[in-house]
């Protein structure tokens, strides 16, 4: 995802480095070029001695600005937060809260991330309304919403398959609690116990050893890994993706699923909702009627095309290359210019 926001910047002509674990600055580059990025992505494994000489590489190089992640790791928290005190870091926040328990930082590292925050030259968030939550929270910070790049484009030109010709339903990721695939699970589950659908749900989830689910109408189709290219013929056929999330603030399954003409069957979060046309809007978690309600809509051999394409049109006109590219831009030009 991150070099298509470095490509951004270079057709820009900003010079541009990616500076990882084992990165070492070519002794021939000029050290005042006045256009100089950094992204910074660190291995959160990587030992204070290896962190301490990229921060000495990077504070000889001085760049005009540094792009990271908000670290989960003390070691990373201090590299990230000395970078930050010189006004460098434009730091990168997925959300304003922690996914669930598991995401949770200690008391340490939530201290070291807010002096962070603190520090930092402004915030990058990806959605509209995660920038508004964001904002609320951080109101002396410059925030600026970006909408999210997904690299895959094997459904960049896709026309939806007619509704009718589509099979059954599918949730993918990683798997995390805060994704909801037990919740996907039970909905599904409560459905076809109110609808005698002919209907199954293909969970694509990787990360674990062992399905979740034990159910004649819920196949598990990968345990261990799989690919966007491993999806890109099966995901167009399907009637409707899952995504009752417990949290979020972005996604690229919903991204890509609109771009493959699926439509999204989302939680009423405000990163989702965002990419969500009228006609489906966000599903509280605790509503199951509304859940298999809107199961059955699609589920309906009637369902008009209009679902798909009206859907898949709204997801690429907020993510257009021109929204982008400006919308980063002016996060950019913005903070530099204050260098």
């Amino acid at each position: 995802m991150r070099s298509n926001y470095l490509r951004i910047l270079e057709e820009a002509g900003f010079e541009c480095f990616l500076v990882t674990s084992k990165s070492h600055f070519d002794p021939d580059i000029d050290l005042f070029h006045k256009s100089k990025v950094v992204d910074l992505q660190v291995s959160a494994r990587r030992k204070i001695g290896t962190l301490f000489t990229i921060y000495k590489q990077i504070a000889a190089f001085r760049p005009n600005l540094i792009i990271c992640d908000i670290p989960s790791r003390v070691p990373q928290c201090l590299l990230v937060f000395f970078l930050c005190i010189s006004k460098l870091g434009l730091v990168a926040i997925d959300d304003v809260v922690p996914h669930d328990k598991h995401d949770a930082p200690s008391k340490l590292v939530s201290i070291m991330q807010a002096l962070i925050v603190r520090q930092s030259a402004g915030i990058l968030t990806f959605s509209s309304n995660s920038a508004e939550l964001a904002k609320k929270k951080f109101k002396d910070k410059s925030v600026f919403a970006v909408p999210l790049i997904t690299e895959i484009s094997t459904f960049s030109n896709a026309t939806p398959v007619p509704q009718n010709q589509k099979k059954n339903f599918a949730m993918i990721g990683r798997w995390s609690e805060y994704k909801g695939f037990d919740i996907g699970a039970d909905i599904f589950d409560t459905y076809l116990k109110k609808h005698q659908s002919g209907s199954v749900l293909d969970v694509w989830c990787s990360g674990i050893d062992s399905p979740m689910f034990d159910h004649p109408n819920i196949v598990w189709r990968s345990t261990k890994s799989f690919t966007w290219q491993d999806l890109s013929k099966v995901l167009p056929t399907y009637k409707a993706v899952l995504m009752p999330y417990r949290s979020a603030s972005q996604s690229g399954v919903q991204n890509l699923s609109w771009d493959a003409g699926v439509p999204c069957l989302v939680s009423d979060l405000a990163g989702l909702v965002e990419l969500q046309p009228a006609h489906l809007p966000g599903i509280p978690l605790g509503d199951i009627d509304a859940w298999t309600q809107a199961l059955f809509a699609l589920d309906n051999q009637g369902a008009p095309d209009e679902i798909a394409i009206v859907g898949q049109a709204f997801s690429r006109s907020i993510r257009s290359k021109e929204n982008v590219v400006n919308s980063f831009l002016v996060a950019v030009e913005t903070v530099v210019g204050r260098s």
